[in-house]
């Protein structure tokens, strides 16, 4: 019977809409989380997707003002989205990885870069005193809708953004 409810609900379709990072109560609460946590002086910012999410970063690397702002399947848009939370202890530095989610749900390089640079953009503007460090995403599985072809491509655009930008970048 559960199967039947399963593929009634729409099988995986529905399993990854339930996890779409715009819209599950998963990403909700963790921005709700964020907005009421206390900024730092001086903090380090890691922001980005699950990758991000899923290191205790402060512990890693022994320091207390680290702080983790990563969502699990969040993409670009949603970065710029929560940006202000972000920025608004104007962190020493911000360490920036994102953009895999946003080619598995279809979007194109180019149009990736383009948010990417439209979020970096921003940072700049809105924290102009923080470092920040761009990384390159990671390789998959060459899944079909994330093929590392296409993820070499987006990776040698952020490496163009932080060249034009002046900013770090983490390979």
């Amino acid at each position: 019977i559960s199967v039947i409810l399963f593929h009634k609900k729409g099988g995986i379709i529905y399993i990854r809409n339930k996890f779409d990072s715009q819209e599950n109560s998963y990403y909700e609460t963790k921005k709700s989380i964020f907005k009421s946590m206390p900024n730092d002086a001086s903090e380090i910012v890691f922001l980005g997707n699950s990758i991000t999410e899923m290191c205790d970063w402060s512990e890693l690397f022994g320091k207390s003002k680290i702080k983790n702002r990563g969502i699990s399947g969040d993409i670009i848009k949603g970065l710029i989205d929560r940006l202000d939370e972000v920025v608004s202890s104007n962190p020493k530095k911000i360490f920036l990885m994102i953009g895999i989610n946003d080619l598995g749900k279809g979007s194109s390089v180019n149009q990736i870069l383009t948010d990417y640079e439209k979020l970096v953009v921003l940072i700049i503007k809105k924290t102009p005193e923080t470092q920040l460090y761009v990384q390159s995403i990671l390789p998959t599985k060459n899944l079909s809708k994330m093929r590392n072809k296409d993820i070499i491509e987006i990776n040698k655009g952020i490496i163009a953004l932080s060249n034009k930008y002046f900013l770090k970048h983490v390979n």
